[in-house]
């Protein structure tokens, strides 16, 4: 039996996660998921034609005209049109990926705009595989951007990689104790640290890595895991870009992919292909409990102001790692 177009629109409310593929925009996504429910609920059984009241000449028995209700053809989608249109579908999302990234992306539909700003404010740790390339450079960092030099990397090793790595947490790190006002080798630090991740308050202070690791290496080839917050995928890309600088090399993001956002998992993602009315209503029950008071509270307890709270950059001095903090 085919479902009752209302009764769908209004079940399509809350939050929702799909995977998102590389080589198409979030507004791409968006527009597609738009359109794709409004041609579905057009398909399925609507409301009924309004009725409207006709009075007729013959007169009935008590010699009174004849009053009936018969379907008003005025509100036939042939005359009104289509009765969904994408425009009536509010589609939005948290955790911006860029064209060239995929992964976990959350989303909301109707009431489900609200809780995504609840998310956004939550500041939940989000976790990426970003694999690079060495040997060679573009001018925009990404995988498609015109190559401007080529380096040589057999000199480079897993042990330096590591030793890398671990410097650009440790500056993260150290920094977020610096703008809290903080010894990191203090007793005050260590109570900190214990009783959470040290987020910013100000979602444009700028992205803090909270850990990152190679997990394979495989000249040129390699992947490393980033837990970070306030990241965006250009971020990420330079943040290659600077490590293959530090290697003494050059290296280049060959892919973005976010496998977690907060409580949200590749698990609970849906694949573009099946985001049909049914699934994404089956996803956002599945979903509820990933959005719940609980959840959202469920977050570190120490906040730092976000007018100072920059991310490092890295660069290179005198053959030395260092950081740098931007004004």
């Amino acid at each position: 039996m085919a479902e009752y177009a209302p009764n769908v629109f209004r079940a399509l409310n809350g939050i929702f996660c799909i995977y998102k593929p590389a080589g198409r925009t979030v507004f791409d996504i968006v527009h597609a998921l738009k359109t794709n429910l409004a041609r579905e609920l057009n398909q399925m059984p609507g409301r009924p034609l309004r009725e409207k009241v006709v009075i007729s000449n013959t007169l009935c028995s008590d010699n009174l005209p004849t009053i009936t209700t018969v379907p008003d053809l005025a509100d036939h989608p042939l005359v009104v049109g289509l009765r969904y249109m994408k425009d009536d579908f509010r589609i939005g999302s948290v955790g911006h990926l860029g064209k060239h990234a995929s992964g976990v992306l959350v989303m909301g539909i109707g009431n489900g705009l609200s809780k995504l700003r609840d998310l956004a404010t939550a500041g939940f740790l989000r976790v990426y595989h970003v694999k690079g390339q060495l040997g060679m450079a573009t001018h925009n960092f990404s995988p498609v951007g015109r190559i401007i030099e080529r380096t040589t990397f057999h000199h480079i090793t897993r042990p330096r990689m590591d030793r890398i790595l671990a410097a650009v947490q440790a500056g993260h790190q150290k920094h977020m104790f610096a703008t809290a006002g903080v010894d990191i080798q203090s007793q005050e630090a260590y109570e900190l640290a214990v009783g959470g991740l040290i987020r910013p308050t100000d979602l444009k202070a700028g992205a803090v890595i909270y850990g990152i690791r190679c997990i394979e290496f495989h000249p040129p080839d390699f992947t490393i895991e980033v837990h970070a917050v306030n990241e965006t995928c250009a971020y990420l890309m330079k943040l290659i870009h600077e490590i293959g600088l530090e290697l003494r090399a050059s290296a280049v993001c060959s892919q973005v992919r976010r496998i977690r956002y907060g409580h949200f998992r590749l698990s609970h993602a849906l694949l573009t292909k099946h985001c049909k009315s049914s699934s994404i209503i089956e996803n956002i029950e599945f979903c509820h409990e990933l959005v719940s008071e609980s959840k959202l509270d469920d977050r570190p307890a120490l906040l730092v102001k976000g007018n100072n709270c920059l991310a490092p950059k890295l660069y290179i001095e005198s053959g030395q790692f260092t950081h740098e903090f931007s004004d």
